[in-house]
């Protein structure tokens, strides 16, 4: 038995280095284009060439680790509007499958010590991803206020109010202050419930394939909310997420 986890062990770290960290070597140059084309004011091709990009290797990515993605609500997705999605977060590649389900280039408000990671890192930089430190107030009020910018650029980024994985189908609490960054920047607010992604790794510690399921709800659009509603509001987009739970 020991040795049948040992193997699992393995097999689930030769996965991460030949399925996660290889293909995304191999598709810097890809991102070293779309940025060339940024740098050169060719903006709207650049953003499309690295949201394909990274479209493609994150399809590849849960599709080689066994999982079976159903998307549901692609229709309540509006075309060129800034959108905060809010979504609940059960495992490790959540990032790469909501990449893969939302069909508009979308980054995400994450936690400082992903920057670390080599190769993610520059991808999600490129995406437009929002790094937050939490242990630091002055600093995690910069990037707050950094997001905010982004959206009203017109860009869009995903929020995971629990703060951490679940790591199961259970909903945890959402935080407080999860959506200063959406009320600031006035942007359509789209909750999201995903099921089944924790069967990947975080079920066993080890990678196993699975179902998996997104429910992408209706908008609430900021012209929608008043006063009154955004006193409850994060209680109504925590109500919606955990409707669309099928565990």
């Amino acid at each position: 038995m020991a040795q049948n986890k040992h193997w699992d062990g393995f097999k689930s770290l030769l996965f991460m280095i030949w399925v996660l960290w290889i293909p995304m070597l191999f598709t810097l140059p890809f991102l070293a284009i779309g940025l060339i084309l940024k740098g050169i004011r060719l903006t709207k091709a650049g953003n499309r060439f690295i949201y394909h990009s990274v479209n493609i290797w994150s399809n590849y990515i849960y599709r080689s680790a066994g999982g079976k993605l159903e998307v549901v609500g692609l229709e309540n997705v509006p075309k060129n509007e800034s959108i905060c999605f809010i979504s609940n977060h059960q495992g490790l590649f959540d990032i790469l499958i909501l990449i893969a389900a939302i069909p508009i280039r979308v980054g995400f408000v994450a936690k400082k010590s992903l920057m670390n990671l080599p190769f993610f890192a520059q991808w999600m930089m490129a995406i437009g991803c929002v790094f937050i430190d939490r242990k630091n107030l002055k600093n995690a009020r910069k990037s707050i206020n950094k997001g905010v910018e982004s959206i009203k650029r017109g860009n869009s980024l995903i929020i995971f109010p629990e703060g951490t994985r679940s790591r199961g189908p259970k909903l945890g609490d959402f935080r407080k202050g999860s959506l200063k960054l959406a009320l600031k920047s006035d942007a359509t607010i789209i909750p999201v419930s995903i099921n089944g992604t924790y069967r990947l790794f975080e079920e066993s510690n080890c990678i196993h394939g699975g179902p998996m399921k997104i429910v992408i709800h209706k908008p609430i659009r900021p012209e929608d909310l008043t006063q009154e509603r955004k006193v409850h509001l994060m209680e109504e987009i925590r109500d919606m997420v955990a409707s669309g739970l099928v565990e």
